[in-house]
């Protein structure tokens, strides 16, 4: 009989992390009813700003067949919107990590102080790294293959290769986020040296693995809503529906944070400082 994968820090194969994708999804299974109760507010302020986008237009410039450039003023309401719901995605997700690895709290554990926003600048500071990481790949590929981007082949070439290495950049980075929630903060270079080697490999199916289903339930959800007549005769409902299955979709990530943390840091059960 083979022996058991080894799961701990020194770990790296796919036998010790594809399996964290299970796990994760088992975890918003069993705690369904926490994720509701955390969720059910940050998706209400995000469904509002969605609505304030419907409401003023400014939905409809994100499609690139809006066929204009929104304007400054535009842009910036965008912009502005874009950072509230991020600060409603960070409040419900610091207050989920914390259940996960801590404990529950006292009461909901949302709220908005110096924790959550030194977890918002992390989350951010990731975001950019990610997006630019992206963007200079897909361009230096773009460059070398200059007829690259003339087939429909070439372009999902270099599509694929952005989201390759965005998924990679975020896994070698994602370990910051839940030592954040924690207050114990862990630098680049030890998140780094964390997901070295194959390990951050093992990890990114591991995300796609946990990621795919939410996008096929999207999918499907979008469908129904659509044949049903629910999302014309009811848009908002259609909108709130989307949002939740949103946060649930955020909440299994971060199930897949707090699973590579305790392996690959250390568990964190006790208590930890509380920044005012």
């Amino acid at each position: 009989m083979s022996a058991t994968p080894p799961r701990g820090p020194n770990a790296s194969g796919a036998a010790a992390f594809l399996p964290l994708a299970g796990e994760a999804l088992k975890t918003i299974w069993r705690e369904r009813n926490a994720v509701l109760l955390l969720a059910i507010l940050p998706a209400i302020g995000s469904f509002l700003l969605e609505i304030a986008m419907v409401a003023t237009g400014l939905l409809t410039l994100i499609d690139p067949a809006a066929g204009r450039m929104p304007t400054f003023g535009e842009f910036m309401t965008m912009l502005m919107i874009f950072c509230i719901n991020l600060a409603f995605v960070t409040i419900f997700s610091v207050a989920w990590t914390r259940r996960l690895l801590i404990g529950p709290a006292d009461g909901l554990g949302l709220r908005w102080g110096r924790r959550e926003l030194g977890y918002l600048a992390r989350l951010v500071g990731i975001m950019l790294t990610v997006v630019l990481a992206s963007f200079l790949v897909s361009l230096a590929l773009a460059l070398v293959g200059l007829g690259l981007l003339a087939t429909p082949a070439g372009i999902n070439f270099v599509t694929a290769a952005g989201l390759a290495l965005a998924i990679f950049v975020y896994v070698r980075a994602m370990l910051i986020l839940p030592a954040a929630a924690i207050d114990r903060p862990l630098g680049v270079a030890q998140a780094l040296e964390a997901t070295r080697g194959a390990r951050s490999i093992w990890i990114g199916v591991a995300l796609v693995l946990v990621i795919l289903p939410f996008l096929l339930l999207f999918f499907a959800v979008a469908l129904v809503l659509s044949a049903s007549g629910l999302s014309a005769a009811a848009p908002y409902a259609s909108l709130f529906i989307q949002a939740m299955l949103g946060y649930a979709m955020q909440a299994t990530i971060i199930a897949l944070h707090t699973l590579a943390y305790r392996q690959l840091i250390g568990g964190a059960r006790g208590p930890t400082t509380a920044p005012a």
